[in-house]
């Protein structure tokens, strides 16, 4: 428990250090400039937030290659504390960002280039409050929210909401889906609410208004009446779609030339200094991004941490829906953490997830076998890179719920350099159809469901045809369907036994399934495990969202790692 402590404590640590007033300017963002040869014109897109963000991830990585290829280059970034950006998230931080963003865009384009911003979901509400278009800059909204003080207040309701269904009673979270937030965000986004409202009706009004599916609000509606001046756009795209980054982006591209020539092109708009002087880059606390070749000629990305240490390598493998942070940004902070104890890590993105390149499975339907054979495809590629920094590199594979399922599938293709596996409320197929985790699954699904309805976008996609109730129905009594047995068992069961790999698994208490998920995997080592390597976090749900669980997550993964790479070493000394 000494070291488990020690550890949560440097968590901790770094993450007050980053929110300390004396540090501020040292935070460094996480950014991607996508440069055309050429350039004729350079945008920002400025991301939403949370949950949505995710969703987005995608397609604006798809925007951006257009973009360039298009001759108009491209910066990418992550706000202040979201993602792989450093420091805590604060309305006052993140005007900043968008303005320190402006200004490097600037600062890398010919001086007669027009520069343009795009806000997507709540970016559009900072892009108002830096006041971008009155600094001569042409502005784009996809999908606004401009009304974030409503938006922060569901969102501490429906994660509130979430907990007691979990049966949680934590603190106030300082988490919401990747993103570190300053406790007083509610008293900010009141503050500033009524600079959005003037701003946005005002002198801050977009070129261009562009709503896609996802977004169908009575806000959008009114907006036509509002503004007269700004275009509307309804686009039949869904932004989780195949080329939905893409289509959306060749549908830009014509207003966005005429756009251009309305600027001054002699004259640079005079940007204001940034308030916090933050420095963007591809490389931070979090790591250094990097890309390396992956399967069918395509380029996966991620980042790297070099350390010390290239023997030892952990590689981490997201879930389902999110790409390379983890939930709550588990992974970055897990990383940051080897690489002070001195070992590597990679976090990396699937094909056609988060920002690799290819097409990937979708998060709009349930998984098959193929998708989870092209996963552990992209995770040899991954151990290839690995092992191109040292050819004696041992790896362990931490996988967070899909990601466990692939770890295990991993172990099929078992090459000499892997050494353990640490798997994370680990999901495999057909579980939830056994003894009563049926039953848990589908209260649990209920709960997401009761979550959900909280949304009014989400009553508007159901009126509108876009979402059907039959289709909640059979994912809520899916788990009903029938008893069969997971092919995991199985088809891994000598293929392990042989390996006699260490293995650590964590989950939630609240997690529905994680009982069963147990025994199986106890079935697939032919055995059942020792009792350290099993490990139950009291009042946490599937993600670890509250910060006590989610600091004794990464406590798990760095000793654990800890503890393989030394014995393993000591075991090569012999």
């Amino acid at each position: 428990m000494a070291s488990l402590s020690s550890s949560t404590a440097s968590v901790a640590e770094s993450e007050s250090c980053d929110s300390s007033s004396g540090l501020a300017s040292r935070r460094r963002l996480f950014s991607r400039y996508v440069k055309a040869p050429h350039a004729r014109g350079g945008i920002v897109i400025v991301p939403t937030f949370g949950d949505d963000a995710k969703v987005w991830r995608k397609p604006v990585k798809d925007m951006a290659d257009v973009f360039a290829a298009e001759g108009i280059s491209t910066l990418l970034f992550d706000p202040s504390g979201c993602g792989e950006s450093e420091g805590y998230g604060s309305i006052k931080h993140w005007i900043s960002d968008v303005q320190d963003a402006m200004d490097r865009l600037a600062s890398q384009s010919p001086r007669n280039c027009p520069l343009y911003a795009i806000g997507i979901g709540t970016g559009a509400a900072f892009l108002v409050l830096a006041g971008l278009r009155s600094q001569g800059y042409e502005t784009i909204w996809v999908d606004p929210v401009l009304d974030i003080r409503t938006y922060f207040r569901d969102l501490f309701r429906r994660s509130a909401l979430s907990d007691i269904l979990n049966g949680c009673r934590g603190k106030m979270r300082c988490t919401f889906d990747g993103c570190r937030l300053d406790n007083g965000i509610l008293a900010d986004v009141a503050h500033y609410q009524s600079a959005v409202d003037a701003g946005s009706e005002g002198a801050e009004a977009p070129a261009l208004w562009v709503d896609t599916q996802y977004h169908l609000t009575r806000e959008a509606r009114l907006g036509a009446r509002t503004w007269m001046e700004t275009v509307i756009w309804r686009l039949d795209i869904w932004p989780s779609g195949d080329e939905a980054g893409t289509r959306i982006t060749w549908a830009l591209l014509p207003t966005i030339g005429e756009l251009g020539i309305r600027q001054d092109r002699g004259v640079r708009p005079s940007g204001k200094t940034g308030l916090l002087g933050v420095r963007l880059g591809t490389e931070t606390r979090f790591g250094r991004h990097v890309s390396f070749p992956g399967p069918e000629g395509v380029l996966l990305r991620g980042m790297w941490h070099d350390a010390a240490d290239n023997e030892s390598v952990v590689i981490f493998l997201h879930g389902k829906g999110g790409y390379r942070i983890g939930p709550n940004r588990i992974f970055c902070d897990a990383a940051a953490e080897l690489e002070r104890r001195g070992f590597s890590s990679l976090r990396f993105d699937y094909r056609g997830r988060g920002d690799s390149d290819g097409r990937g499975f979708s998060t709009e339907r349930a998984l098959d076998e193929r998708d989870i054979d092209r996963c552990v495809e992209d995770v040899l590629c991954a151990m290839d890179y690995a092992v191109s920094h040292n050819r004696r590199a041992r790896i362990v594979l931490c996988g967070m719920c899909m990601g466990g399922y692939v770890a295990l599938r991993a172990l099929t293709k078992a090459p000499k350099e892997l050494a353990g596996l640490c798997l994370l409320s680990p999901y495999l197929m057909g579980v939830e159809n056994h003894g009563i985790a049926k039953w848990r699954q589908m209260l649990h699904t209920l709960g997401h469901y009761g979550c959900k309805s909280m949304q009014l976008r989400n009553w508007v996609r159901l009126i509108a045809g876009q979402a059907s109730l039959g289709r909640v129905a059979r994912a809520i009594f899916a788990p009903l369907g029938g008893t069969r047995r997971s092919p995991t068992v199985d088809y891994h069961r000598r293929c392990a036994v042989q390996s006699r790999l260490p293995c650590l698994q964590v989950f939630g208490q609240r997690d529905p399934l994680h009982s069963e998920v147990i025994r199986q995997i106890d079935q697939l080592y032919g055995v059942r495990l020792e009792r350290d390597t099993v490990v139950v976090i009291k009042q946490a749900d599937h993600n670890f969202s509250s910060p006590e669980a989610r600091y004794a997550v990464i406590a798990r993964i760095c000793d654990y790692a800890t503890r393989v790479f030394v014995n393993a070493t000591q075991s090569s000394s012999r």
